[in-house]
């Protein structure tokens, strides 16, 4: 079930976070990890309703948060139970809301990669991330246009 992030759901919503955010990103050293986790707690604290979060039997089993610049700034789904389509089931509902949307991924986050390509993703630009100085790829998703029928009325 999706839904909100409310107050409530911080602390889970950073257990899963802290859990499952350094599996997926090894190559980040120690000090990296609890700087992004302290900036992650404090945006989701002041950004609530830009948070939205997968539910299962009342568990947080993923989410995505996007913030005012259309940017998916987090997104993360349990590990063992990735490739079984919430992370789609979040991108699509976010795509329902934006007409366009970026995301910043690590070059050797390969796996998060190959899912924002496969949903549609372009890479924009490289920049090399402030806190990591790891290389990040920008990258773009636009909707589609609806094609105009000149013949149909």
């Amino acid at each position: 079930m999706l839904k909100e992030l409310r107050d409530n759901d911080i602390d889970n919503i950073m257990k899963l976070w802290k859990n499952e955010f350094a599996k997926s990103n090894k190559f980040l050293k120690n000090e990296a990890l609890v700087d992004i986790y302290t900036k992650a707690r404090n945006k989701f604290v002041n950004n609530l309703t830009s948070t939205v979060i997968y539910t299962e039997d009342g568990e947080i089993e993923g989410f995505i948060s996007i913030d005012e610049n259309n940017e998916i700034w987090a997104m993360l789904i349990k590990q063992n139970i990735r490739r079984e389509g919430i992370g789609t089931i979040l991108l699509e509902n976010s795509k329902k809301q934006y007409k366009n949307l970026t995301a910043n991924v690590y070059k050797k986050n390969e796996v998060a990669l190959k899912f924002f390509y496969k949903n549609g993703f372009k890479k924009v630009n490289e920049i090399i991330e402030d806190t990591t100085k790891e290389k990040e790829y920008v990258l773009e998703w636009k909707e589609e246009e609806k094609k105009k029928c000149v013949t149909c009325a």
